[in-house]
């Protein structure tokens, strides 16, 4: 995936920057505008209690955007209120506005980090 991504990175006249790397391990420092961390949330806070805090007020963004999943794989249990309190416990006493945008499977929460 990483090759393709720089492929078409390449192709865009744009540096082919694409890597494999764990951000828990070794975060971003990079400036950029936008962040997009998709689906892992709950994955970061199994693998380690609060690493979600810690991990997005590293980045150095203007606008990140968390996705979340909606519903079990099984699409028998709704965990919307469960992505809702993981993200807004995450961003607990932080200053940054937040809007949420519903989709079939998934919400979205755009994250202002520099309103």
């Amino acid at each position: 995936r990483v090759e393709l991504i720089n492929h078409f990175l390449r192709l865009s006249g744009l540096s082919p920057d694409a890597e494999v790397r764990d951000v828990l391990v070794q975060p971003v420092e990079e400036r950029a505008d936008v962040a997009l961390f998709f689906k892992e949330a709950h994955r970061f806070e199994q693998r380690h209690k609060g690493a979600n805090r810690a991990f997005w007020e590293g980045l150095n963004v203007r606008w990140l955007l968390v996705s979340l999943p909606t519903a079990s794989l099984s699409g028998r249990h709704d965990l919307l209120d469960q992505q809702r309190r993981l993200v807004y416990g995450t961003l607990q006493g932080l200053p940054w506005p937040v809007q949420e945008e519903i989709f079939a499977t998934e919400i979205v929460f755009c994250i202002a980090k520099e309103p």
